[in-house]
């Protein structure tokens, strides 16, 4: 029984050193930096994810055969309409000038 009480307090402390290492409190003070580190990387990895799996995708959104067609939404706009009518949802949007701004 003591093998055991001994072998779980050696884990305890090796976790205890791994947690006060990530967190940045190994020498008494705290600062996170790999920490933060950690989690900006983390981040950044996950908004990578996110924009490339848009890119991938992009063309059959919104492209010219896509689910939205947006060419024929744009193009009221290019002609200078200014009532811009949403055929999927029936709405009209109302689309200021930007002299009036």
């Amino acid at each position: 029984m003591e093998w055991l009480a001994s072998q779980v307090q050696a884990l305890v402390a090796a976790v205890d050193s791994l947690f006060r290492w990530l967190v940045g409190t190994a020498d008494g003070r705290s600062t996170y930096a790999v920490t933060r580190w950690v989690f900006l990387r983390a981040l950044g990895l996950i908004y990578l994810i996110a924009f490339v799996s848009f890119w991938v995708q992009v063309r059959g959104l919104i492209g010219s055969q896509g689910i939205l067609p947006a060419q024929q939404y744009l193009h009221p706009l290019r002609i200078g309409d200014s009532n811009v009518e949403c055929r999927r949802c029936g709405r009209t949007y109302e689309v200021e000038d930007e002299q009036h701004i």
